[in-house]
């Protein structure tokens, strides 16, 4: 790995935007939501936290990647043999592509999207367990006593300490690990530490996948165990050595998707979580029973089917069907599941139950409401509406949607028209929580949600709250009024349609918000304003809107 000083030339950055664009990817929980854009025109900085020190106690190598990149740093572009469609999505809607970016943002991207580079060139998926973030794979040392190991104490520079394993079986080092890697061919038995902290703030972690296999001399046992090093192959010190005169590095170690444990199969092979939990008891519904009639929608992850179930219509939301699900995308779907069975509103979509045969066949069965979404109503009879006779009860409703979850301590992060189901009376129903999460302030920094409708705290992913919600609330009233997306008619000094990250970036700053029309009753743009105030603080509560919009 080439190490050099950049030189301060414009090129490309992360901005301070965090774009989830595959929601459900989202459920890999990660802290750390990049997009790339030119500095000249994004001229901001991701934030950081003073006191982040890259020293083995987290994995956030996304960040550290980044600090170096803006400390000046440069490194040789990675390629892998074939980069994965997970990560050129994220730059597809931004018109950047991969070969654009520096080495230290890609590898930023990589390992922020799940993944890592074999000794092969490949890129390796990484899922990480328990609902944690790709920054949240550190083993503490703490973590590593309790799994009967023997720990090695070596010193660094500054005198601090950092350790790396001794004596350890395969069996007991992975009673701490928190991710699983995909099976990968290689060639290579590395003959390094299976884990290992420390480091320091003026590293460039690499992202390297190796594989650890060996057979005990004295019980026979075969062993098998992935780890993520973070150091050059050409500088980490040889298993059972220290780093004399250097700094440690972090080495993550992760189950083989092949060789796992019977408690993680059992985890992959059934959402067993479902049957213990108390708002489904009595919810499974039999697989057989549910008719499946028509596609309704695909996303990237998802698909939403109308189907009939017990002589009625029913909405059917499954993973997808073109490919096999990951364990985290299962475990994300299980999420909303429960939490959708939890929601009892009229402004909420109903829950009916939940089916499964294998994890492959995996579906949340909801009311059906043949309307659609408000985002196509509005375009298709906008005309035929007014505030007066139809939105202000549509914004009321969404409203009071929203009251209920922050009364119940949740936070939808995708507040928009088309998360917003109607019934034929046009009533408005909250639909897709697989964003959502129950409020968590230490974990409250991971950006989430459409760019276009995100409160500007959660583009910068720094810490937020519920009130974001309500700022997006306030782009759902600007959909209300104008029947159109958010920023539709927004237009560049050159006349031209602005790009988004453009948008993105003057949201960022408070000089942008979206436009109404002419004709919008004052009371809706005085609600408005307030949702947009810069302060979250500042802005309402979901009951102040109710009282506002009422009056």
């Amino acid at each position: 790995m080439a190490r050099r000083r950049r030189a301060p030339v414009v090129g490309l950055t992360i901005c301070c935007v965090a774009v989830l664009l595959n929601s459900v990817a989202g459920g890999l929980r990660r802290e750390l939501s990049l997009s790339f854009t030119n500095e000249a025109q994004a001229g901001s900085a991701l934030p950081t936290n003073d006191s982040f020190v890259f020293d083995g106690a987290t994995s956030d190598i996304a960040r550290q990647l980044y600090l170096r990149h803006s400390a000046g740093e440069s490194i040789d572009q990675v390629i892998p043999n074939s980069i994965p469609t997970t990560v050129t999505d994220r730059l597809t809607a931004l018109n950047v592509t991969y070969d654009d970016l520096p080495g230290l943002l890609q590898r930023a991207l990589l390992w922020d999207s799940g993944y890592a580079i074999t000794p092969e060139n490949d890129a390796v998926q990484i899922w990480t367990l328990g609902g944690r973030s790709m920054s949240n794979l550190a083993v503490s040392k703490l973590e590593f006593d309790t799994t009967s190991c023997i720990a090695m104490n070596c010193t660094q520079p500054d005198d601090s300490d950092y350790y790396t394993n001794k004596f350890c079986t395969g069996t007991q080092m992975l009673t701490s690990a928190k991710c699983l890697i995909n099976d990968f061919d290689s060639d290579w038995s590395s003959h390094l530490s299976m884990w290992s902290n420390g480091g320091d703030s003026d590293m460039i972690p690499e992202i390297r996948a190796m594989t650890h296999g060996w057979r005990d001399s004295y019980t026979n046992q075969s062993y098998l165990v992935y780890a993520v090093h973070t150091m050059s192959a050409d500088s980490e010190p040889a298993y059972g050595t220290c780093n004399t005169g250097g700094y440690g590095s972090l080495v993550v170690p992760c189950y083989p998707m092949s060789n796992t444990s019977a408690d993680v199969v059992a985890v992959m092979a059934e959402p067993y979580t479902l049957v213990s939990d108390s708002n489904l008891v009595g919810k499974r519904i039999p697989w057989e029973r549910i008719e499946f009639c028509r596609l309704l929608s695909r996303g990237a992850f998802g698909e939403l089917w109308a189907c009939r179930y017990a002589g009625k219509k029913v909405a059917v939301k499954r993973l997808l069907q073109s490919k096999k699900p990951t364990f985290l995308e299962t475990q994300s779907f299980t999420d909303e599941i429960q939490l959708t069975a939890s929601l009892n509103h009229p402004n909420i979509v109903r829950f009916v139950g939940v089916a499964w045969s294998s994890l492959e066949n995996l579906a949340m069965v909801e009311e059906y409401l043949p309307r659609g979404d408000l985002q196509r109503y509005l375009r298709k009879n906008g005309d035929l509406m007014s505030w007066a006779c139809d939105k202000i009860y549509m914004a009321i409703g969404v409203a009071k949607g929203i009251e209920y979850l922050h009364s119940r301590e949740v936070i939808h992060r995708d507040i928009k028209a088309r998360n917003v189901l109607l019934t034929k009376r046009l009533q408005p129903k909250l639909i897709d929580f697989g964003t959502s999460r129950l409020w968590a302030p230490s974990d409250m920094s991971a950006g989430v949600g459409t760019p276009f409708w995100t409160a500007p705290e959660v583009l910068e992913s720094t810490e937020y709250t519920e009130k974001a919600d309500i700022y997006s609330f306030g782009v759902l009233l600007s959909e209300l009024d104008t029947c159109e997306a958010p920023y539709h008619d927004m237009l560049g000094q050159n006349g031209m349609k602005m790009k988004p990250f453009h948008i993105l970036k003057q949201v960022v700053d408070g000089l942008l918000t979206p436009s109404f029309t002419a004709g919008c009753p004052k009371r809706i743009r005085r609600v408005a304003n307030a949702c947009f105030q810069r302060d979250p603080k500042l802005r309402p509560s979901a009951s102040d809107l109710i009282e506002q919009l009422q009056g």
